[in-house]
């Protein structure tokens, strides 16, 4: 149903209406619509606690009927102080059993946030809820404002200890768009955010900041499918960061399925997860500058199988060779053990299409394909990694190939 409307406190008829029965008026009408609409609904209620200008209201109750209204205010304010309920309702609503044509709810943020204030568009925290078909956009600020980490789209967060309370978050068929830092964010270990069918927007090709569309951290799990981000890329010196899709990064229990991520620094990252298994599967890569990276992971705990990469180039950034070596790679691992990278196809990598480096031990690479690498199509400096029945054309060290694509 719609948001409850503003009533008039103050007809305009000649009667003078008391508090009571303005009171029982709105509750009947409240009734009445809640018969009216059957729809499942979500509500987000933001309480609000507005100081009442009593003189004010006064002065126009005087007009109105005199010193009965006036008296009337003081009550209304007493009776609302007592309940304190909330006095903005922000409504997400849409039909279970039918996925509309058009966006059930547009989330604008007006763009005119600042650095001196953490910003959320949407943030769950110790509460759980679902997001369908909503677009969230403009959750950013302007200027320089534009340059700060603490201005988040969408968030689910948790805190932490015993006795922090689970917060957990489902997105469907959503857009968010011209966002700032991160798009969507899930933190804390008892944080879960599941996505589907959702399309994230960066603000393309800029110089204020790294931006991430999907961040799963300290101890968040998730599952992300059909996701689709594009336009993350950061023109300014890697050392200070890079614009990366996703980023799994301290995460519990995690997986990303058939994503697609288009234009964008780095497709997927995967860092020091060492709570849970991490899979990366049946995704697609086109025109990035790295696609996935996965380093210091728990042993054991990476699958990265059937994703596929086209047009991975190499970054001409300045401080590349020292802040984003293995940018140009389709797959890179550093520094874990037993992950598993099987099945995957990459062509035209600017680097190498899987690069296996230092401190990579007892890893499983097979049944991989990959051509036309500018460096090698798979480059193995590790210990004691298992490559087998790979098609390729070149490798470091030779002999790596099974047999050509």
């Amino acid at each position: 149903r719609s948001p409850p409307r503003k009533r008039s406190w103050y007809p305009t008829d000649a009667r003078c209406y008391t508090y009571e029965e303005r009171k029982r008026e709105s509750e009947r009408e409240d009734r009445d619509a809640h018969n009216a609409h059957q729809a499942h609904e979500i509500f987000v209620r933001t309480t609000v606690v507005a100081d009442l200008d009593v003189e004010r209201e006064r002065r126009f109750a005087r007009d109105a009927c005199a010193s009965r209204q006036a008296r009337d205010v003081e009550a209304r304010a007493a009776d609302r102080s007592e309940r304190r309920e909330p006095e903005i309702f922000l409504l997400l609503s849409n039909k279970s059993d039918a996925k509309p044509a058009s966006p059930s709810l547009i989330l604008g943020g007006g763009g005119n946030a600042r650095c001196s204030e953490r910003y959320f568009g949407i943030r769950f925290t110790s509460a759980s809820g679902t997001l369908d078909h909503v677009v969230v956009e403009n959750v950013r600020g302007s200027g320089s404002d534009f340059a700060c980490a603490n201005i988040i789209g969408v968030a689910v967060t948790s805190e932490t200890g015993s006795s922090a309370v689970a917060s957990s978050l489902t997105i469907n068929g959503a857009t968010i768009r011209s966002f700032q830092q991160t798009g969507l964010l899930a933190n804390g270990p008892k944080a879960t955010l599941r996505v589907s069918d959702t399309v994230l927007h960066g603000a393309g090709a800029q110089g204020s900041l790294a931006q991430t569309g999907i961040q799963l951290s300290a101890g968040a799990s998730g599952n992300i499918d059909r996701a689709t981000l594009t336009d993350l890329t950061f023109t300014g010196d890697p050392c200070k960061g890079v614009g990366t899709a996703v980023q799994l990064a301290s995460a519990g229990t995690s997986s990303i399925t058939s994503a697609v991520v288009i234009t964008a620094d780095r497709g997927i990252l995967l860092s020091k997860n060492t709570l849970g298994k991490m899979t990366v599967s049946g995704s697609r890569f086109v025109e990035t500058l790295q696609g996935i990276l996965s380093t210091d992971n728990g042993s054991g705990l990476v699958h990265i199988d059937k994703n596929s990469f086209i047009t991975t180039k190499r970054s001409a950034a300045a401080t590349v060779a020292t802040c984003f070596a293995e940018s140009g790679d389709a797959i890179a691992v550093r520094s874990e053990s037993a992950s598993i990278v099987t099945a995957n196809s990459a062509a035209a990598s600017a680097r190498c299409a899987i690069e296996l480096l230092t401190g990579t031990s007892n890893l499983d690479v097979g049944k991989n394909q990959a051509v036309r690498s500018a460096r090698a199509d798979i480059e193995d400096a590790g210990t004691g990694n298992r490559l087998s029945q790979n098609l390729c054309t070149t490798s470091t060290p030779s002999g790596l190939c099974a047999g050509t694509p």
